[in-house]
């Protein structure tokens, strides 16, 4: 039955060819399909049939492929596990294409003489044409050069294989590819013959050039690789050239066994190459490229040697050290090599593992190297070597050196500094000593003036002695400007000696306002100004110093009264809250909160100040300038002791100011002031002045 049916395929085949078999015209007379089917003629007369001895090479030859194609796929199917190394993708792709193109040369033998073969043929293209640019690719990754793998270039090398397969696919219009297919019968079974169009051989120049190119770069990079890596790369070169050969042979007619193609088989052979480089070197797994790029572009200088101190290898560093190439080097004793260094060589002949710091002598100059001595084992364990990496560190010892240097010069200084602090803060509480008592040994005999003063006053008065009165009035006026000023120096060196205390407690603020109002009414009047009080009677309290807060308003308000002619004064008061970000709590778990805050606003439309006069405003023993202190009077003091009060509270003073047009003064305080050893800032923008402070007094109920 299998040769009833046999012969029927092929007088079907005939008969639907035979326009083409026996009237070829122009149009297929140069790339028809001329099958001569043996064992039957033309009309179906069966002349003999194949042996079973044909039958049985055919198998062979079919199941050696689907071994190639097996091994193939296997081999792709490992290499995946391992994408993650560049070098994997063209490795991949290549062994999927020999899969493919052994597959289908196994099926056109498989169904040969049957003309479905012909398709096999053309399936197997597509292998055929991708093959050479996967070798190119997986050459150039091998080497580390992925660089080179652009999009543009990859496109550009596929233009010819893209080209053959749509040629391949339409070749009965053209006839580029194959211009002749007849069956052959004289070989050891039936099996197509093909012949070679103009196209084909352009694909085949192209092909082998390809696979040169990738052998040559192999060829090129065993000068710098190591002995296994070299492994590789022949385990490579013969899996990729040995199909090569066989295409070479089949194609040139060279073939031991004629009209069949060698190079699937030579797959096979590729195959076990493959295989065994994955078992024996782990194939794809390490490449040169990382020893090219970590080793190579190394700072430290790296010396392989073998069990009998040989050189091995060694980078460019070591070849910096030692004066001397790669090649001049391998296979020398290290003795020879160091030579330079005869105690280095002695101190570390038999250490097989160290880290050290050693010192060399290069050019009468001493350098510092961080030495280390590995042992290198193979398989087996046993010792086969040892690695030598040293690194250059007489920068960092400078580095280092300097540091020392400039960490020493540091402490001193700081020493230095921490004496001269010590003495400053000497000087200043024996200063601070000093003007304390001076300034009470001074206000007895002051405070003893003034009361003659008063006592001389009212008796010239009742004696009418008017012209004498104005001179003892001048007499108590000069003590009182002297009074003041004694006791802003004494309130300044309580605070800088850390013994300003404050007295704190609960009062109306309306109540205080009106005290100071009544106590500048007759001043504002005899200048011409009018005192303006605005503060709701239901304003309410605030816990704070109120000594204190009384003498900041009394000299902000003083100060506006004397700088004020026939202008207006306004003292306002407001509640505010302000940010307690600003105060940093001993409590770390306190977050932060708004606080509030009392506002006092000290307008007037006196003469106001310049930009430059603002800025040194609240410095001590500093006027507005000689004229107006030779006009107005003052000592300095007391906007600055002001200021430091409003710290000590936990507030500030702000001012805001315009030549000729008069200026603004707003004090900030807590409506409850809070222990200043908690305050490490002021509420407000500016920086805390004068020392810490004691507190006196109960928390409000």
């Amino acid at each position: 039955m299998r040769q009833i049916d046999l012969i029927d395929l092929y007088r079907t085949f005939y008969i639907s060819n035979r326009a083409v078999l026996e009237q070829p015209d122009k149009r297929y007379s140069s790339h028809c399909l001329k099958v001569l089917c043996y064992d039957c003629s033309p009309d179906g007369k069966r002349i003999s049939q194949p042996s079973d001895t044909m039958h049985l090479q055919q198998t062979l030859y079919v199941i050696s492929l689907l071994i190639a194609a097996a091994l193939a796929l296997t081999l792709a199917i490992l290499a995946w596990r391992r994408r993650y190394v560049p070098v994997v993708a063209p490795f991949i792709i290549m062994m999927l294409t020999l899969t493919e193109w052994s597959l289908g040369y196994a099926l056109e033998l498989a169904s040969s003489p049957n003309p479905i073969a012909i398709f096999w043929a053309k399936v197997q293209y597509l292998g055929i044409v991708v093959a050479p640019v996967a070798w190119l690719a997986l050459a150039l990754g091998y080497i580390g050069r992925q660089q080179w793998l652009t999009p543009h270039n990859i496109g550009m090398v596929s233009i010819v294989p893209v080209t053959t397969l749509l040629l391949n696919w339409t070749n009965e219009y053209h006839g580029l590819i194959w211009s002749n297919i007849s069956l052959n019968t004289n070989s050891a079974f039936p099996i197509f013959e093909y012949s070679y169009g103009p196209w084909f051989w352009v694909h085949t120049v192209y092909s082998y050039l390809g696979m040169l190119l990738g052998s040559v770069i192999f060829i090129h990079s065993f000068a710098r690789m190591t002995r296994l890596y070299r492994r590789q790369a022949i385990l490579l070169l013969i899996s990729a050239v040995v199909p090569w050969i066989g295409n070479f042979l089949y194609i040139s007619r060279l073939s031991p066994l004629p009209n069949l193609d060698l190079t699937p088989f030579a797959f096979t052979i590729s195959g076990v190459a493959f295989a065994w480089g994955f078992l024996r070197f782990q194939l794809l797994d390490i490449g040169p490229v990382a020893r090219d790029t970590v080793i190579e572009s190394m700072n430290d200088g790296v010396i392989v040697l073998d069990r009998y101190d040989r050189v091995v290898d060694l980078n460019p560093a070591a070849q910096k050290l030692v004066g001397r190439s790669v090649a001049d080097v391998v296979g020398q004793s290290i003795d020879d090599v160091l030579g330079r260094w005869p105690a280095i060589i002695e101190r570390y002949r038999n250490v097989i593992e160290a880290r050290e710091e050693v010192i060399m002598n290069e050019a009468d100059q001493q350098r510092f190297y961080d030495l280390r001595i590995s042992p290198l084992y193979d398989r087996a364990m046993q010792f086969n070597g040892r690695l030598i990496v040293w690194r250059d560190i007489t920068e960092q010892k400078k580095i280092e050196a300097e540091l020392r240097a400039q960490k020493q010069l540091f402490e001193n200084l700081a020493m230095q500094l921490q004496y001269a602090k010590e003495a400053a803060e000497v000087a200043n509480r024996t200063k601070s000593a000093f003007l304390a008592t001076m300034s009470h040994e001074l206000r007895t005999p002051l405070s003893i003036i003034l009361g003659y003063s008063d006592l001389l006053l009212r008796e010239f008065k009742s004696l009418g002695y008017d012209r004498t009165m104005s001179d003892i009035e001048r007499i108590k006026d000069a003590a009182n400007h002297l009074l003041t000023l004694i006791s802003g120096i004494l309130d300044f060196s309580k605070i800088e000696a850390g013994k300003m205390q404050l007295h704190l407690e609960t009062f109306d603020v309306p109540t205080l306002v009106t005290d100071i109002a009544v106590m500048f009414e007759p001043l504002a009047q005899q200048k011409g100004n009018v005192l303006e009080i605005v503060c709701p009677d239901d304003f309410g309290t605030m816990y704070a110093d109120q000594t204190k807060v009384r003498q900041v308003l009394f000299n902000l308000i003083s100060n506006a009264t004397k700088f004020t002619d026939n202008g207006a004064i306004t003292l306002t008061v407001r509640h505010e809250d302000k940010d307690l970000r600003r105060i940093a709590l001993t409590d770390k778990s306190t977050q932060p909160q708004m606080l509030k805050a009392i506002v006092f606003e000290i307008k007037d439309t006196g003469i106001g100040l310049t930009a430059d006069q603002v800025q040194h405003l609240f410095q001590e023993f500093t006027q507005i300038d000689n004229s107006s202190t030779r006009t107005y009077g003052g000592a300095g003091l007391g906007l600055a002791l002001s200021r430091r009060l409003c710290h000590m509270m936990g507030g500030d003073i702000k001012v805001t100011s315009q030549k000729d047009q008069g200026s603004i003064f707003t004090v900030y305080l807590p409506a409850k002031v809070t222990d200043p050893a908690r305050l490490t800032t002021p509420l407000c923008e500016s920086e805390v002045g004068g020392a810490q402070s004691q507190i006196v007094g109960s928390d409000p109920k």
